[in-house]
């Protein structure tokens, strides 16, 4: 129940990312808020059950030993050893990063609209908090490997001092997206129809849905740009449309966030987002061309970087 209970911030920052209870060996990999594959499965320590070798019990055992003969129940006893070293700690950061990415959303949405009453903070906070902490618990128990790789993210957490600066103008930009609604709010500058409101926090489940998605086919997606060994290029699934997914499906997000708030000014942090994502995804290509084999080839199969038919 422990793991179903921590909400995570995988969005945005991507992308998140926290850790609970789950069996991780440590210096697996993982896939990322964003290349992702299907491998980099957990693995289990097992214990003497699993190799299907019965000790001596006594008599009083012998029901559940003969239970354990069947390779059904031998399984779940496996999933009941202990956790491996380390395990704790993610545990903790978890609970940690989970708590804090709360109450700085919780602060950004009600902080500048100088009041509780604000329902569109409170249904687009629940929609984002639910989204994240869904795709959160689904990663963490079938690839913790994604999970550690997306939770390196920030600035400092990049290796070129230009993808530096981009990522420090994203998190900046986001937090203005999430604040200037709140502000909007207050002052009343807009006057945002409900139904739009609404269907906007759908194209916000929506964008996490996308997140999912190219997450499940690309386990490498991690948040900062890099190359690991033995890094497959994805190409089929919704590889096989846009070049970059995962920036198609923060774009939709970007977009829905203003609307969802009930704000069209928010809309303004749009423009100059979308020529960042552009910077970004350029210089990435370029990385992938001259690190990553094959990712060339890939370029010349697939045309469009962002939105299919425009660019």
């Amino acid at each position: 129940m422990r793991e179903a209970a921590a909400p995570a911030l995988l969005a945005v920052c991507s992308i998140a990312r926290i850790s609970w209870r789950v069996d991780i060996v440590p210096g697996s990999s993982l896939v990322s808020p964003v290349n992702l594959t299907d491998s980099g499965k957990a693995r289990v320590n097992r214990e003497a059950a699993c190799s299907g070798k019965r000790p001596r019990k006594s008599s009083a055992d012998e029901d559940r030993s003969e239970l354990l003969t069947c390779p059904t129940m031998r399984l779940i006893a496996c999933e009941k050893t202990q956790m491996p070293a380390g395990a704790g700690t993610l545990d903790k950061q978890g609970w940690i990063r989970s708590a804090l990415g709360v109450l700085v959303l919780a602060m950004l949405l009600f902080a500048p609209a100088g009041t509780l009453r604000f329902w569109q903070g409170w249904l687009f906070g629940f929609v984002f908090v639910a989204a994240t902490s869904a795709i959160s618990i689904y990663f963490l128990k079938h690839d913790p490997k994604l999970v550690k790789r997306r939770m390196r993210a920030g600035p400092t957490a990049e290796q070129e001092s230009t993808q530096k600066i981009i990522v420090s103008i994203i998190f900046l930009g986001f937090l203005l997206l999430m604040a200037l609604p709140g502000l909007d709010q207050r002052l009343h500058w807009s006057a945002v129809p409900t139904w739009l409101e609404i269907a906007a926090n759908a194209g916000v489940a929506l964008s996490f849905w996308v997140f999912f998605i190219v997450m499940r086919q690309n386990s490498f997606a991690a948040s900062t740009i890099q190359v690991e060994p033995d890094q497959p290029v994805v190409s089929t699934g919704v590889y096989a449309i846009v070049r970059h997914p995962l920036y198609s499906g923060a774009l939709l997000l970007l977009a829905c966030i203003p609307l969802a708030l009930g704000s069209y000014w928010g809309l303004l942090v749009l423009v100059p987002a979308v020529v960042v994502f552009a910077f970004r995804i350029l210089d990435e290509e370029k990385f992938l061309e001259d690190d990553l084999d094959g990712y060339a080839d890939y370029t010349r199969e697939v045309q469009y970087r962002l939105v299919p038919f425009v660019w």
